[in-house]
């Protein structure tokens, strides 16, 4: 059973801010109170304000981040698969592969790790 409310909490508003306050109580028929429980239930302090502003910041810079890294992950394979294929058709020398191409994975490799565990990371925090 639900508790009765029997608490009255009294507000001084413009003109402006109560006709947003009545207007984003519509989507909650038209009742204000149920509006105003509802946004302290959702955002209690000005921190938590912050704290969701950094996180939908962060998600930007991880969905874009993550797109340019598929980008740059697609290129790069296909670089490497048409070099295979000249290597197999005899047209560029497997040296050059192992002593050009290969190398320059290597050195990818860690970078893009680091990449993926902090985006990881991050992702984990803002969940």
């Amino acid at each position: 059973m639900t508790a009765a409310r029997t608490i009255v909490v009294k507000a001084r508003l413009t003109e402006a801010e109560n006709t947003i306050l009545h207007n984003k109580a519509q989507s909650y028929h038209g009742n204000v109170s149920a509006l105003i429980r509802d946004a302290i239930l959702q955002v209690n302090d000005i921190r938590t304000r912050r704290k969701i502003e950094v996180m939908t910041k962060l998600m930007t810079f991880y969905q874009q981040f993550e797109q340019r890294l598929g980008w740059l992950g697609g290129n790069f394979n296909q670089a490497v698969k048409r070099a295979n294929e000249l290597a197999m058709a005899g047209q560029l020398e497997q040296g050059y592969f192992e002593k050009e191409i290969v190398p320059r994975l290597d050195e990818m490799k860690p970078i893009l790790q680091e990449m993926k565990d902090y985006l990881t990371e991050l992702s984990e925090k803002t969940a």
